[in-house]
C-alpha cells in the first residue's frame, strides 16, 4: 500500500511538471499542424520542403506558411491571426535564418512571443534549431548563437535541426536552403516531437 501511494505521488508530481520545455498543449491529440516558417519551410525550388514530409508522415493536415525572406519579427506580427484563423493543434516553427544574415539582437524575444502565442492557444509548440550556413562564416556563428538560445526558450519542444544536419556539406544545396537530404532531416527532427 505504502508503495502505490508513492508511486501515485510521483506520477503525480511528473504529470504537474510537465517536463522541461513542454508546451501547454504538450498531451494534445495531432490533427492539424501550422508550420510558421521562411523559404526553408517551401523549398526555395531545391526540394520537397519538410512541412510536405511531415503531412506525408503523419496524415493530417497541415498549413505552411513559409515565406522567402521571413524574419522572425515578421513572423510573430502573422502568429496569432494564423493560430487563430487555422486552431492547429501543433505549431511548428523553424525561423531565424534571415535574422542570423543581419543582426539578431531581438530574434529570441520574437521566438519566445510566438510560442508563447501558441500555448495560448493550446497548441503544442515545437521550435527547430537553425540549420547551417555554409556560404558565410559569419552567418553561420549568428546562427549557432541563436540555435544556442532556441535552446532555452521557455514553453517549447527543441528539434535539434542544427546538430542533425552536420555542418551541412551533405545537406545544404546552395549555401543556405537544405537539399533533399536536408530536408528529410528537418521533417524527422520535427515528428520526432510531435
Amino acid at each position: 500500500m505504502k508503495t502505490k501511494v508513492i508511486l501515485l505521488i510521483i506520477g503525480l508530481v511528473v504529470a504537474g511538471c510537465g517536463g522541461g520545455g513542454s508546451s501547454s498543449g504538450a498531451g494534445a491529440t495531432l490533427d492539424k499542424i501550422l508550420v510558421i516558417g521562411d523559404s526553408i519551410g517551401n523549398g526555395a525550388g531545391i526540394a520537397a520542403p519538410y512541412p510536405a514530409r511531415i503531412r506525408s508522415s503523419t496524415g493530417v493536415p497541415v498549413i505552411n506558411d513559409s515565406v522567402s525572406g521571413r524574419f522572425t519579427d515578421d513572423g510573430l506580427a502573422v502568429a496569432e491571426g494564423l493560430l487563430a484563423e487555422h486552431q492547429p493543434s501543433h505549431l511548428v516553427v523553424l525561423l531565424g535564418t534571415n535574422d542570423a544574415r543581419r543582426e539578431i539582437s531581438s530574434t529570441l524575444s520574437n521566438l519566445q512571443m510566438i510560442v508563447n502565442l501558441g500555448n495560448a492557444a493550446d497548441a503544442k509548440v515545437v521550435i527547430g534549431t537553425l540549420p547551417p550556413i555554409t556560404n558565410s562564416s559569419n552567418d553561420n556563428t549568428r546562427a549557432a548563437i541563436v540555435s544556442d538560445r532556441i535552446r532555452g526558450l521557455g514553453g517549447a519542444s527543441i528539434a535539434e535541426v542544427r546538430n542533425a544536419m552536420g555542418d551541412g556539406s551533405t545537406t545544404i544545396a546552395d549555401g543556405i536552403h537544405p537539399n533533399d537530404l536536408g530536408q528529410d532531416i528537418i521533417a524527422r527532427e520535427f515528428l520526432n516531437h510531435l
